[in-house]
């Protein structure tokens, strides 16, 4: 067989398996889509983690779990139809960037370099920025 043919087939062949991937809803992103997900989710991490309160972002891709009485706080970002799952302590979260509507954490972590939240409330925003801060600074 020539071999102009055979990269035709096999060029053909990958866009039907990836159309398929497609069509199937392989290639939609998951969203988390209430505190009860985001509990469950987290939970499969971090078992002994507590978490008395969930900031789910508008976007419902991410959010930010925090135990009041440990004063620990973890993140948990959908990447694809995945989730990554941290906890957030000094040494992995490098920075943090506030911009009109979205809350910018920046870690020292090679896997999640950056997630974002989408917070339009201004206070809600702010009041997550020094709560975070206070991991920056310390």
């Amino acid at each position: 067989m020539p071999l102009h043919i055979l990269a035709l087939l096999v060029i053909f062949g990958l866009a039907v398996v990836l159309l398929a991937v497609h069509i199937g809803g392989g290639t939609g992103a998951v969203r988390l889509l209430n505190d009860t997900s985001t509990k469950e989710r987290f939970v499969l991490d971090f078992p002994n983690f507590i978490i008395e309160e969930i900031l789910l972002s508008d976007d419902q891709t991410s959010a930010l779990v925090f135990s009041l009485e440990r004063e620990e706080v973890g993140l948990i970002q959908a990447i694809g139809q995945n989730h990554l799952t941290r906890m957030l302590d000094p040494g992995l979260l490098r920075k943090l960037e506030v911009t009109d509507k979205k809350l910018q954490l920046h870690l020292s972590d090679f896997t999640l370099r950056k997630a974002a939240l989408v917070i339009a409330d201004k206070s809600t925003r702010d009041a997550v920025q020094s709560r975070l801060k206070v991991m920056i600074e310390a």
